[in-house]
């Protein structure tokens, strides 16, 4: 947090940040497993350098706290943070709201395209899983030979339980 401090105190604002701010946004950036399985090393870095490039050129290489890439799990992704800095101003909000459209259809313009993925569907209603869902997900489907875990699993969540999983909204409310 104290880099972002010091990024925002080197704005210069003319007014105090609000309470409820967004700080950081997260992306996680992939491409297709076919992709991955048919692309060597250094094609597979070379796009990620190009996500990176592009954040950086869109948001100013300033404001993107971090890039980090995992290979170690199934498909490999990139996880960007940045902060929303627009304008001279923190505004999570004047960046992306109502505006991810298009911006998933410009990244695929300037990096998906050149390594030839294909633009997912724009305004799918497909289901997006928060990173706790899919691990949750991923768990309910164990193979047979881990079924007294599955079961344990299944009997521990699946009661009815009030408590409301976080979204991502309120993580970034609650780390401001």
């Amino acid at each position: 947090m104290d880099v972002i401090k010091q990024r925002i105190e080197r704005l210069h604002l003319k007014r105090k940040v609000r309470s409820d701010a967004v700080y950081i946004v997260s992306f996680v950036l992939g491409a297709s497993p076919e992709f991955f399985k048919v692309s060597t090393r250094e094609k597979q870095y070379a796009f990620f350098r190009d996500c990176v490039k592009f954040f950086q050129d869109k948001y100013g290489e300033e404001n993107v706290l971090s890039a980090i890439v995992h290979m170690d799990e199934t498909n490999p992704h990139l996880h960007l943070n940045l902060i929303p800095i627009t304008h001279g101003k923190l505004c999570a909000k004047d960046l992306f709201d109502g505006k991810l459209v298009a911006l998933q259809t410009e990244f695929w313009k300037e990096v998906g395209e050149r390594y030839g993925l294909d633009r997912g569907k724009p305004n799918s209603q497909t289901e997006h899983l928060d990173t706790a869902e899919y691990k949750a997900k991923k768990l309910w489907k164990l193979p047979s030979k881990n079924a007294p875990k599955q079961k344990n699993i299944r009997k521990r969540y699946s009661k009815p339980s009030k408590a409301k999983l976080p979204t991502a909204k309120a993580e970034c409310d609650n780390k401001s």
